[in-house]
């Protein structure tokens, strides 16, 4: 991982961490062993963005999932058809 990311720094978050855990810290300056993070999601971003420098095909294929998501979600035909639906539930319950 540092050898692509020299400045990464590895965090291992949860209650209670083995000792073989906590003692890679002691040994390892970029090694960060915490019981505790104030906000997850952060430290989840960050793994994301080494992903992304790493792996340069990661940007097209969320590109790819993004749009298959709007198209399938948010897509004029998409909500055309979710509002038809709707409407057609609705017609059974009341017959």
């Amino acid at each position: 991982m540092r050898k692509s990311v020299p400045g990464a720094t590895f965090i291992i978050a949860g209650y209670g961490p083995p000792e073989d855990l906590t003692s890679l810290q002691k040994e390892n300056p970029h090694v960060i062993v915490t019981c505790f993070v104030e906000d997850i999601d952060e430290c989840c971003k960050k793994a994301s963005v080494v992903r992304l420098l790493k792996d340069p095909a990661q940007p097209a294929e969320i590109r790819k999932s993004g749009q298959y998501f709007v198209k399938t979600n948010v897509s004029l035909d998409s909500i055309i058809s979710k509002i038809e639906s709707a409407y057609g539930e609705l017609v059974k319950r009341e017959s």
